[in-house]
């Protein structure tokens, strides 16, 4: 009978913290504030167990001195059997929000590794393309520094002694446009072309306008050709700059 009053107590006690829990938490379903109310419940269902089992201070006072009327109570597992069910739910609640929060499963996982392998492996055809164009670029940067130091050159030269530039032959710049005498170091073979007449619109040749030809060839880009002269060879970057007699 006790332990059916005290099952019906437990009951009533543990509907009671509930609806007043809900109430407070304004009918949201908090999970930190669920666990720590199920707790509580669970606690004070324990204690209430606990403090029926003992007994009372009237009892002791009662028994005659050598005369063990009473014999004292344990909390054991069969004494607490009524409350295990509860505790056992709740238990598996804590593990079941435990698993739900620990992370992503394998299925998540591989689908998401499949996703980004199928959006990058376009990307990485991508990528040759990417590197073919950037050296490009770079090969016509230099190339267009080559050109107006070359350029330069040319303009500040005698016009009697242009064809001096011509006649001494492939001059070597390494991969930031400067000159060197270094084999190893020069990748841009750079000449010159110079033609003692040129052809003027309405008016013919004349002799008193030179016209210069820059020739720079990078050998290490794509080539098509193995052509030794630069002025024929396809792959060659030609520059054209027309200098005026100058009067020297």
């Amino acid at each position: 009978m006790g332990i059916k009053v005290l099952l019906t107590a437990g009951e009533s006690r543990r509907k009671l913290l509930f609806q007043r829990g809900f109430c407070r938490l304004g009918g949201k379903s908090h999970k930190l504030q669920i666990k720590a109310l199920t707790q509580h419940i669970a606690a004070s269902i324990v204690m209430e167990a606990i403090a029926n089992t003992a007994p009372s201070a009237s009892s002791r006072k009662a028994e005659l001195p050598g005369k063990a009327t009473h014999q004292p109570h344990h909390v054991t597992p069969s004494t607490l059997s009524p409350f295990l069910p509860f505790m056992v739910t709740s238990f598996r609640r804590t593990v079941s929000r435990y698993r739900r929060t620990r992370g992503f499963t394998l299925v998540e996982v591989t689908m998401a590794v499949a996703i980004i392998a199928f959006a990058f492996i376009p990307l990485f055809g991508l990528l040759p393309v990417g590197f073919s164009v950037s050296r490009e670029a770079m090969d016509i940067s230099v190339t267009a520094q080559i050109a107006q130091r070359m350029t330069t050159i040319a303009l500040q030269t005698d016009f009697s002694q242009l064809d001096t530039l011509q006649t001494a032959g492939t001059t070597l710049c390494d991969d930031q446009g400067n000159s060197t005498t270094v084999a190893g170091s020069g990748i841009y073979r750079v000449a010159y072309n110079v033609s003692d007449t040129t052809d003027l619109p309405g008016s013919g040749a004349t002799t008193r306008l030179k016209t210069v030809t820059i020739c720079i060839l990078n050998p290490t880009s794509l080539r098509t050709s193995n052509e030794s002269d630069l002025m024929l060879n396809p792959d060659t970057r030609k520059f054209v700059v027309l200098v005026p007699d100058n009067g020297r």
